[in-house]
């Protein structure tokens, strides 16, 4: 019993001792992970970096918004003149060389305003007869400018073909295109939907050349509308105001009930069924 309360003792002292060790090592420091490595250690190291003072705020530059419809595209040599019509020119690719401007300035005349007669101009049929706009007279005459080179011209012509064949049977109602100069010749003015649908028409030269271009025309867009020449200057597009795509109503009177700047089939629908319903030709 003497031997077992000996023992008893010495392993309880034993116990005791390992959880002293046991609990010495665990208040003492840890080494830290990186004490081993290369570098400075925490005591060295310094206990934040200084705090950096906050940059002086740029002023903002304040300039007028301007509305995206109003801005104007950043290649102008580039903007197919169809855009007037509502469809976004195309700008320059990178890499791609400008193309120079047109030669000779775009025909930016006024033209007649509604309720004025209608210029007495004198134009040429495709077989060269010469005739004018007042052989019409008592009649409703529409009158659409147009080139080959002109895309709104190509787009509208089905358009308009239409518009022929819906009043077939009415006497009172003439139809009749006026061949202009190139819109958008090639070499000088040139335009994205030309390209892309590789439309390269020179500028003609003289009126037989203007004559020639006129036929392809009417062959490549089965044109039933009757076509007339403009004069190698141009005067009757410049007289109404309808280069390079523009459309005029004249009424029997021989006075301009409407001018579009931009040919537009629906709205010239409007304006011939307002004036065969017996409205005024021209506002009082």
């Amino acid at each position: 019993m003497a031997c077992y309360r000996t023992f008893s003792r010495s392993a309880l002292l034993l116990t005791i001792a390992s959880c002293a060790t046991v609990f010495a090592q665990a208040d003492a420091p840890r080494k830290p992970a990186y004490a081993d490595r290369d570098g400075p250690t925490p005591a060295t190291r310094p206990a934040s970096r200084p705090a950096m003072s906050p940059s002086p705020a740029r002023p903002q530059r304040t300039s007028p918004e301007i509305p995206p419809r109003f801005r104007p595209p950043r290649n102008m040599e580039d903007q197919d003149m169809g855009g007037m019509m509502g469809r976004p020119g195309r700008e320059r690719p990178a890499g791609e060389p400008a193309r120079a401007n047109p030669p000779e300035p775009l025909l930016d005349a006024p033209g007649v305003s509604p309720g004025q007669p209608a210029p007495d101009v004198t134009l040429k049929r495709l077989d060269g007869t010469s005739f004018a706009p007042a052989a019409f007279r008592g009649k409703l005459l529409l009158i659409e400018f147009g080139s080959y080179s002109c895309p709104s011209f190509r787009q509208h012509a089905a358009a308009m073909e239409q518009l022929k064949a819906d009043y077939a049977g009415n006497s009172d109602l003439a139809l009749l295109i006026v061949y202009t100069k190139e819109a958008h010749p090639a070499g000088a003015w040139e335009v994205a939907r030309n390209r892309e649908q590789r439309i390269a028409v020179e500028q003609p030269a003289d009126q037989a050349a203007r004559a020639a271009l006129a036929k392809k025309a009417q062959a490549a867009l089965r044109l039933t509308i009757p076509l007339a020449l403009d004069s190698m200057d141009d005067a009757a597009a410049a007289a109404f105001g309808g280069f390079p795509n523009g459309a005029v109503l004249v009424g029997r009177n021989g006075r301009v009930i409407a001018r579009q700047q931009w040919t537009d089939p629906t709205g010239l629908r409007r304006l011939i069924d307002r004036a065969k319903a017996g409205a005024p030709d021209h506002p009082q």
